[in-house]
């Protein structure tokens, strides 16, 4: 088939080429560029620290203890519904606790305790608002827990203070009324020094999160950018759609002549 039998192919078979280009071009826009509003998902950053000392862990229920230590286990409260119902809370969000929590995103380094997060909103302020609700409601949360964890081991290390004091007593009450000796307790000793430590570390306690930036809302992409988008992607369809269409024409003329060869013989 020389050029001169391909181009009267395709002056025959026009109208096929044609809606094959219009079909793909319209099943490409229905797909992939139809909807003219863009989600956007503005960034924020955090840094998640190590909290809290072995001496305040080691004096911690399990389940205190395991949160505080587990990097991972710290970052999941991120997406939980709690920090997220927070978030709602302090800025009057219309949206339930648990949508926003599966729409929240998180980027981590374990290396560094870096973590990203994002909320992907058709609103760009709302995204940058509900993001950092989100990081803002985090850090408190983490904050809070932090404070609970020192709460609770200041009141362990007193408990065990308050037995040694009263082990002493005990010894010294058996003590001859007039011999002016006195009997201590090395465990006395230690409980003091225990709880003096962990008050004076609840003074001096770092963040355990640390919001490195907080997330801006994107520049709102335009309505004509919008339109043009949506026009390169209806070119590529209508070009993809043509080149199929030849393809077709020409696979339908070799079938039509091969026909005719056999009907011939």
């Amino acid at each position: 088939m020389d050029l001169a039998d391909v181009l009267g192919m395709l002056s025959r078979r026009w109208l096929l080429i044609v809606l094959a280009g219009a079909l793909a071009a319209a099943a490409v826009l229905a797909v992939g560029g139809g909807s003219s509003t863009p989600a956007y998902s503005p960034h924020a950053e955090v840094l998640i620290r190590e909290g809290l000392s072995d001496t305040v862990l080691r004096m911690l229920p399990s389940y205190m203890r395991d949160y505080n230590r587990d990097w991972n286990t710290r970052v999941a409260v991120l997406r939980s519904v709690t920090v997220a119902e927070a978030a709602i809370e302090s800025g009057s969000f219309a949206l339930e606790p648990a949508a926003l929590a599966e729409r929240v995103e998180v980027e981590t380094d374990d290396a560094s305790g870096f973590v990203t997060v994002s909320v992907s909103d058709t609103d760009p302020q709302l995204a940058a608002d509900l993001t950092n609700a989100v990081v803002t409601a985090y850090a408190t949360s983490a904050r809070e827990a932090q404070e609970a964890a020192l709460d609770t081991a200041i009141a362990a290390a007193a408990k065990q203070l308050e037995a040694a004091a009263e082990r002493v007593a005990q010894l010294n009450s058996a003590l001859p009324g007039d011999s002016g000796a006195y009997l201590g307790d090395a465990s006395y000793g230690e409980a003091a020094s225990l709880l003096d430590s962990l008050t004076l570390g609840a003074a001096t306690q770092v963040d355990p999160v640390v919001i490195v930036s907080e997330a801006e809302a994107p520049q709102p992409v335009s309505a004509t950018d919008g339109v043009v988008d949506q026009l390169k992607t209806m070119l590529v369809g209508l070009i993809a759609g043509l080149a199929l269409g030849v393809v077709l024409a020409l696979g339908l003329e070799y079938l039509a002549r091969a026909r005719a060869t056999d009907a011939a013989v």
